[in-house]
């Protein structure tokens, strides 16, 4: 009996052991693959995902439980966390990412029903985010920090994603490829990609990003966010020229044909509004 025993313990330990190599990559859902970092003209670059609204939803204690946030890591994060750094100590990202090695990939962690993840991973939560790509140049030894383009937005305000109510996702992890050269980012949704060919759908600047589309739901699952959350669905927010974008839904049970806008217009010192 005793040797049974001594060789069930020592299969057990090297089941678990071999586990921790992979633990790293758990710490993202939102991963970022980089190409053609030779092209910005500059020193590297980072990626800096933002709130567009002042909160956001998390559920870190109770994964059922929705609360409304404004906690300053869950509105405005980086990767590389903490970049650019400074001249003496910059971060930043300088190399292409490689492939099949997609373990070493980075990007920014979803907080679901957990605590907050140690870094260098910056977290988020349910909201909408903009992801943008940021080039750092030095010019005269001086350090500059610029928007590259393509630059684009995700709404995270899904109730069941990754799992929590309905039918679950079949991944939690979502990946974008960003091509320094073309200043463009391209996705493979909810599939894990092994060479660059992988990604395959192409993101226009400034496109909204639904998570929930990733899996073909039509519509996202709401019920679980606190009843503020229909208080609060509308949001608005100026592209890269002067167009505004509204981002809105109707109340669940209920159905909206068309939405009802105002323009304000000054004539000689008067203001009023035409409604159409």
């Amino acid at each position: 009996m005793r040797k049974k025993m001594f060789f069930f313990l020592i299969f057990l330990n090297i089941s678990v052991f071999a586990q921790f190599p992979t633990a790293s990559r758990y710490e993202i859902e939102l991963f970022i693959v980089i190409e053609n970092v030779d092209y910005i003209n500059g020193v590297g670059i980072f990626f800096e995902l933002e709130s567009v609204q002042p909160f956001v939803y998390e559920n870190e204690i109770d994964r059922y439980v929705f609360n409304f946030s404004t906690k300053p890591s869950l509105l405005s994060t980086k990767y590389l966390f903490g970049a650019p750094g400074n001249p003496v100590d910059p971060i930043l990202i300088t190399e292409n990412s490689t492939y099949p090695n997609n373990r070493k990939w980075g990007g920014f962690n979803f907080i679901s029903g957990s605590a907050e993840q140690d870094k260098p991973f910056g977290d988020f939560a349910y909201g909408v985010y903009k992801l943008t790509a940021c080039r750092v140049s030095e010019i005269e030894g001086d350090y500059y920090t610029s928007e590259l383009g393509g630059s684009f937005y995700i709404d995270m305000r899904d109730s069941k994603y990754p799992h929590i109510a309905g039918e679950p996702t079949k991944n939690n992890d979502f990946f974008f490829k960003y091509d320094c050269a073309t200043e463009s980012f391209t996705t493979s949704g909810f599939n894990e990609p092994t060479y660059p060919s992988g990604f395959t759908t192409s993101i226009q600047e400034n496109k909204i990003i639904r998570i929930w589309e990733f899996d073909n739901f039509s519509a996202a699952d709401n019920s679980l966010f606190p009843t503020s959350f229909w208080s609060n669905v509308l949001i608005s927010f100026i592209d890269q020229g002067t167009n505004p974008y509204l981002v809105w839904s109707s109340y669940p049970g209920e159905y909206v044909s068309y939405l009802k806008s105002t323009k304000r217009k000054t004539v000689q010192n008067l203001h009023y509004t035409q409604q159409r």
